[in-house]
């Protein structure tokens, strides 16, 4: 992930490459953006014009984060807090320095190493995102081909709070919620299923329901546990 920086503020941002026309920018989440462009567009190109939209994309980013904060409030991102990091407890250890910042983990703890211009909250808030981000996909390409599913074409992430996740048939989105990082893998496992198994039933009648016994058999468990039942 890039950034550029305006003025001390770094907007960080993804870019994808494809066939279309003009530059363009979505504003999903409240620590990066999403870039797509032309092939043929320069970096700097790019980046020019992120800067030309720093208004527009500050404001997005800023009424994300209002309603990021309802959604984790009971996230306390300070030094010594605990955490929960898919399913597992640890130990936030926050510290300042110049030079490098971000995020990693061990069995144990969450390093946070923050900057003059970064907090630790921004930081592990980004982490947190392209952790489950890159688990969910990795999660898709492996159950994908053994339900012998359609390829998505679009997996997307957002702070959703009415459903952990989301088969858009119409056009082959899966959609998952960030909310899904602080529960165990196996349930994550079983969302990415149950998506999956909606390309074949888009109901939840008893035959959808045997598509994902077929793979998960103990999917009401791990059901009750995710849905805190």
């Amino acid at each position: 992930m890039k950034y550029v920086d305006i003025d001390g503020v770094k907007i960080y941002y993804n870019l994808t490459r494809k066939k279309m026309k003009n530059i363009r920018i979505r504003v999903t989440n409240p620590e990066f953006v999403e870039v797509s462009c032309p092939y043929y567009v320069k970096t700097e190109d790019v980046e020019r014009f992120i800067r030309q939209q720093k208004d527009f994309i500050i404001k997005s980013m800023e009424t994300m984060s209002e309603r990021e904060e309802k959604n984790v409030e009971g996230l306390n991102i300070k030094d010594g807090e605990t955490v929960y990091v898919f399913g597992k407890q640890k130990k936030l250890n926050v510290q300042r320095r110049d030079g490098f910042l971000g995020v990693f983990a061990d069995d144990a703890n969450v390093y946070i190493y923050e900057g003059e211009n970064t907090n630790a909250r921004q930081l592990y808030m980004l982490w947190r995102k392209e952790e489950l981000e890159r688990t969910i996909k990795q999660l898709c390409k492996e159950i994908g081909p053994k339900m012998a599913a359609p390829v998505p074409e679009k997996t997307e992430f957002g702070d959703y709070t009415s459903f952990w996740g989301e088969n858009v048939k119409k056009t082959k989105t899966l959609k998952f919620s960030y909310r899904l990082f602080e529960h165990d893998l196996e349930d994550i496992e079983y969302v990415v299923v149950h998506e999956f198994a909606h390309f074949f039933e888009m109901n939840h009648s008893p035959a959808f329901w045997a598509i994902v016994a077929k793979y998960i058999p103990d999917y009401k468990a791990r059901r009750k546990r995710l849905n805190g039942k």
